[in-house]
């Protein structure tokens, strides 16, 4: 909304509150579906306003999961308002929903839904730090019948008024036509749309001119593009394709190229922007700007219907491609037969199985699942289920025949390397190993040493009877050293430490103070005996035949169940895509992988086309009603160029570059956010900065924040414990993180930064992305890492900004959407090998 009548400084909702309450007739009514803080906020002037304007007929409080199925978790309330004969003065008293007060709880809202808690369709709740309040649903609330129940204690008489045209002479303001964010020509004027406005822009004569042959080429050119997707003959594209040429040259020979700066500056604000820019390709030969194709020939075939198959493996196969997924019902009506007799034969086959894991009651067919799709992941633990169910349904037998044919042969125990500290040996045989590297024999060897493992701290802790007086030759000297015996060095490999030998020596720039420092050959020594240690437990751990096969079969349980699925896009077809433009197996095998496999990483060297798989991701995604609108994020340098490329590839696609100028103030991000909101884009593109720019809400970073140090409580407490109360480096690097984190909570919630932040800053979650694409995604490796470990290359512990605020956001798609939501691309090694 960029209306400097009504935004000011009103937030966006509030503004529109108070723009319908203007259009509308004295006695109409306004319903309106707002955030509840428009309600709750504090601060009472926009309800103020409202109540001198409307009178309230009522509100209803909707519990946080009534737009679940849009992807949000928000607390919102619907408001009726009447609007008055005549608007109250200020001086006349305001009634009690003006104002907040505090509930039965504590709880500060409305006071009118702590008169009318009925119209709250669910419980208060504080959240984290208790600065934003939720309404939680009440268990086992059906949402539709409570609504309802709420409607009818609304009490309103309407009025029907009759309905006068709205005019603004001022602003020329007239009924909107033409799709939203685009310049329009009418009346020899040149207009531009704004949601429900057309606002007439003042041009030069020249200007003018230019603008409307702009406008007419980007008509004919969107006329043409809508043609070639019908099934038109060629021969019927001609005429149209002349009419484009013949505009296009009369701009060219007037003007000069399509892509120029002063097309840029005049029409850059025009959604379809891209569509003239896409017009012209550089030729590297000649050096020159030349037609694109859709001048000569047809770029798009029409997508064909496909009405049946010869055989229910083709009918799988185009299942696979229209819908995502086997859908028995769909390759039924392919084939003209049952969906009962379809699903038997594709079982027979082996084509498809059902799954026992997804299979539901009174569900047909929930359970099944595409031959490659079941036969991958843990296999062994599929087998396992799979003889279970079969105990009382002979049909899974053709589950376990096929498991056990693709269950990965046993690797023996001679070809498994086991370094010592390895959480799946077992602390007793760790034990036994001490006792006998210490070469102890009878009680009070069975006494002498306990190795136990904490799976919440990741430690191994090791207690030992006796002094050091009691220690014996291997326990100090064959296997230990002056500084480290031989259970504390154990310990040290048992729990990936660093081993290194200090002292303590004067301090040459000031002999009253000491300084600790590294003593080489005490540490050399000491890290000799390590390994003396290490190489012992190798020779060990397979030296007893039980121990042996127990452990073998153990490895390959956990290590070697897992087979990798094999994706297959060869079946894929892609619908808007340019005919001349062909993908190569690899990609339409990573665009299968991005469909089927939940989150992808598209590691593809340079040259191998992953931008190309990027767009067809999107695109096939869309296509298959699985996401509705991708946040694209790319390097500054490469916006145009992605956007310039993806029409490229798909000459229809409706793609938004955000450029720097969207975020400049307050109004542009405003009309960036109904843009976004409102616009039917495949994809939005930003740069990485702009995506840094755009954080998730106050709340979520709060909440994040809290998660990640609670996280570290736990591992710093743990650490403690294992050290006995000393800290190690590890525990300080993860108190210093926490320390960090701490300031910048504290800094978040300070009432003293709120309240010098904007009030209505553009937060992430506003703008209904479901799908994030990252490419060049090595450029947010350097991540937070929660280890006990130093001195790792590449892990730190300390992210960069750009990482974290990527992490939030991933947690947030991974949370909102579940897997199958981000799709990340690099030509670039995260880490060196």
């Amino acid at each position: 909304m960029n209306d400097p009548d009504y935004v000011q400084d009103w937030k966006i909702h509030d503004a529109f509150f108070r723009k319908a309450l203007d259009k509308v007739a004295a006695g109409g009514v306004v319903a309106f579906v707002t955030s509840t803080g428009t309600m709750d906020k504090a601060n009472p002037k926009v309800r103020e306003y409202l109540d001198s304007q409307a009178e309230l007929i009522g509100a209803v409080r909707l519990p946080n999961n009534a737009f679940s199925d849009a992807g949000t978790k928000v607390s919102s309330d619907i408001i009726f308002l009447k609007k008055r004969e005549n608007p109250l003065q200020a001086h006349e008293p305001k009634p009690d929903w003006c104002y907040t007060i505090p509930d039965k709880n504590g709880l500060k809202i409305n006071s009118y839904f702590v008169q009318n808690p009925q119209m709250m369709l669910g419980k208060m709740k504080k959240t984290t730090f208790q600065d934003r309040l939720t309404c939680e649903p009440f268990e086992g609330a059906e949402l539709e019948k409570q609504l309802n129940e709420a409607i009818k204690n609304l009490n309103a008489k309407i009025t029907v008024s009759k309905r006068e045209k709205i005019i603004n002479e001022q602003r020329g303001k007239i009924e909107p036509w033409g799709k939203n964010f685009t310049f329009q020509v009418k009346d020899d004027k040149i207009y531009y749309r704004k949601g429900s406005e057309m606002n007439e822009i003042k041009y030069t004569l020249a200007e003018k001119e230019m603008m409307k042959k702009l406008c007419g080429i980007r008509d004919k050119t969107r006329e043409l593009i809508d043609l070639q997707k019908t099934s038109v003959s060629d021969d019927k594209l001609i005429p149209m394709r002349e009419k484009l040429n013949q505009l296009y040259d009369e701009y060219r020979l007037k003007y000069g190229e399509l892509s120029g700066k002063a097309v840029k500056k005049l029409f850059g604000n025009d959604s379809d922007y891209p569509i003239l820019h896409s017009l012209e390709k550089y030729e590297k030969e000649s050096e020159k700007v030349e037609k694109a194709d859709i001048f000569f020939r047809r770029t798009v075939n029409p997508t064909v219907e496909i009405k049946s198959a010869e055989n229910t493996e083709e009918a799988l196969q185009i299942s696979l491609d229209r819908k995502g997924k086997p859908d028995i019902p769909y390759m039924a009506m392919l084939l003209d037969r049952t969906s009962e007799s379809v699903c038997s034969e594709l079982l027979e086959n082996g084509h498809i199985f059902i799954d026992p894991e997804k299979e539901l009651p009174d569900k047909p067919f929930s359970g099944v699942v595409e031959r490659s799709e079941y036969l991958c992941g843990n296999v062994r633990m599929k087998l396992t289920l799979a003889e279970e169910y079969a105990k009382s349904n002979p049909e899974y037998t053709r589950n376990i025949n096929a498991l056990k044919n693709v269950i990965p042969e046993d690797i023996k125990a001679e070809e498994i390397s086991v370094q010592m500290g390895c959480t799946w040996i077992e602390p007793e045989d760790y034990t036994d190993f001490l006792k006998h590297l210490s070469g102890r024999t009878g009680y009070y060897n069975s006494r002498n040493c306990d190795v136990s493992y904490s799976a919440a701290a990741g430690e191994f802790e090791i207690l030992h009877a006796g002094s050091k007086k009691d220690l014996n030759l291997n326990e100090t000297t064959t296997y230990g050293t002056a500084d480290y015996n031989m259970y504390q060095l154990a310990e040290k490999i048992l729990n990936q430490r660093q081993i290194v030998v200090k002292r303590e020596k004067v301090n040459p720039k000031d002999p009253s103070k000491t300084v600790t420092r590294t003593d080489p050959k005490a540490t050399k020594i000491a890290l000799e005996k390590a390994k003396a240690i290490r190489e012992e437990f190798k020779k060990w751990i397979f030296a007893d035949d039980n121990r042996k096969y127990r452990y073998e079969r153990k490895y390959n349980d956990i290590f070697n169940s897992i087979v990798g699925r094999e994706y297959d896009g060869s079946h894929l077809t892609f619908s808007g895509m340019k005919n001349d433009f062909m993908l190569r197996p690899h990609q339409k095998n990573c665009v299968a992988r991005a469909i089927y496999g939940g989150n992808t990483l598209a590691a593809h060297v340079v040259g191998a086309g992953k931008s190309a798989v990027i767009f067809t991701s999107v695109m096939k995604k869309k296509e298959l009603g699985l996401i509705n609108k991708a946040c694209v994020v790319v390097p500054k340098s490469l916006t145009e160029q992605t956007a310039n490329e993806w029409r490229n590839v798909y000459p229809d696609a409706k793609i938004l570059t955000v450029t720097n100028d969207d975020l400049s103030n307050e109004t542009k991000r405003n009309l960036f956010t109904a843009k976004v909101a409102t616009g039917s884009y495949d994809a939005v593109i930003l740069s990485q900065e702009q995506f840094e720019k755009i954080p998730m809400s106050k709340q979520y970073r709060i909440e994040f924040m809290q998660k990640e140090i609670d996280s570290l409580n736990d591992m710093i407490r743990e650490g403690n414990l294992a050290n006995k109360g000393k800290k190690d480096y590890s525990v300080k690097k993860m108190e210093t993180a926490k320390k960090r984190l701490q300031t910048k909570l504290e800094k978040l919630i300070d009432p003293k930064s709120a309240a010098k932040a904007k009030d209505d800053l553009l937060e992430f979650e506003q703008l209904g992305f479901d799908y994030l694409v990252c490419d060049e995604a090595h450029a947010y490796k350097n991540g937070f890492v929660q280890t006990k470990m130093t001195n790792v290359a590449g892990v730190t512990t300390k992210p960069s900004g750009r990482a974290e605020d990527m992490q939030m956001k991933t947690d947030y798609f991974n949370e909102q959407f579940g897997q199958g939501h981000i799709l990340f691309a690099t030509g670039t090694p995260i880490a060196a090998p």
